[in-house]
């Protein structure tokens, strides 16, 4: 048994999605973001970071679902509402990034990647 009555495993899950945020978030404070932070171009840098805020968003909404109803709202303060705002900026900066290369470069793709980073920034602003 975990603490405060919840399951070992999901504990388990809350300290990592809780130390994966922190780690995450260690990389580059959010107002220091900007379209060219991460590499858009070696190593697949920038879409590492998305995917490792994704993959923490996806694991922190599992986790929500296998809370006891009395336990969310503490999660959501702790390990969900940070993780998602977090996630949406370090989605939407490095879009916004590809995006600006991929109309220096005059690809047509561009414009599909404009109204995908219009649609983060909006989701971003709700």
């Amino acid at each position: 048994m975990g603490g405060a009555g919840i399951r070992a495993g999901v504990c388990h899950d809350i300290a990592d999605i809780v130390a994966k945020y922190t780690k995450y978030n260690g990389r580059r404070k959010p107002e220091l973001l900007a379209p060219d932070t991460y590499s858009l171009v070696n190593y697949q840098e920038a879409e590492n970071v998305v995917a490792d805020f994704k993959a923490i968003t996806v694991k922190a909404e599992k986790t929500f679902t296998r809370l006891p109803e009395a336990k969310r709202d503490a999660f959501l303060r702790i390990g969900f509402i940070s993780n998602q705002g977090q996630r949406a900026g370090d989605a939407t900066v490095p879009r916004c990034g590809k995006n600006a290369l991929y109309a220096r470069q005059g690809r047509a793709s561009a414009n599909d990647l404009a109204a995908e980073t219009r649609a983060l920034f909006k989701a971003d602003a709700n």
